[in-house]
């Protein structure tokens, strides 16, 4: 999405989503081949060996990004499941869902088979605010629980609570690391099936 990152890598900005379609057909064919050799218009690997193989097979799970509806189409048909912006609202991930499963099944694919993955920006304090004044996945224990339920209505199958952009500085440079562990583990804890009971 960012031309500026085209730019600065060198790489035409058009003909980014066939580009993007040839990078992944090369990359099942390093993950899934030995001897490998690859040739398109864009990529070429000679033929190599690549080691050590991947422990799951036939290759790793790719799961990809994105928000437009191509990529998220993408995601469902091409990949192994698609993973949210960390920003994405309810509805943007109720949209998504419903793109990337709706890709996969006319793709002929089983659309159980397609993981949908929150990344959701985690914000865990004591401080009970109302349920319209707050994002998802901000407040209590109990108000992300409720959260993560009702994602798992939307049909996602997994969440990353991503504490990054916690003000308490679980993702600022300056943080004690030992802190931002034990933090994490107790945002686990707290927001668990069951957590602070």
């Amino acid at each position: 999405w960012s031309a500026d990152e085209y730019a600065a890598a060198g790489v035409p900005m058009a003909r980014r989503g066939a580009r993007f379609d040839e990078w992944l057909a090369c990359l099942d064919a390093l993950l899934t081949e030995d001897p490998v050799s690859f040739q398109g218009e864009f990529y070429r690997v000679p033929p190599s060996h690549v080691a050590p193989a991947p422990v799951q097979q036939p290759r790793p799970p790719v799961l990809l990004g994105g928000s437009a509806e191509p990529a998220l189409r993408r995601a469902g048909a091409r990949a192994d499941g698609w993973i949210s912006s960390s920003r994405a609202s309810v509805d943007d991930v109720r949209a998504g869902v419903r793109t990337v499963r709706e890709a996969a099944r006319h793709a002929g694919k089983d659309e159980a088979d397609v993981r949908c993955v929150v990344r959701g920006v985690t914000v865990v304090h004591d401080d009970p605010a109302g349920a319209g004044d707050r994002p998802p996945l901000q407040g209590t224990p109990a108000q992300v629980r409720d959260d993560l339920g009702r994602f798992s209505e939307l049909g996602v199958d997994e969440v990353f609570l991503d504490l990054n952009f916690d003000s308490e500085g679980v993702g600022r440079p300056d943080t004690d690391a030992d802190a931002a562990i034990e933090k994490a583990f107790a945002v686990l804890d707290a927001c668990s099936p069951g957590g602070g009971e």
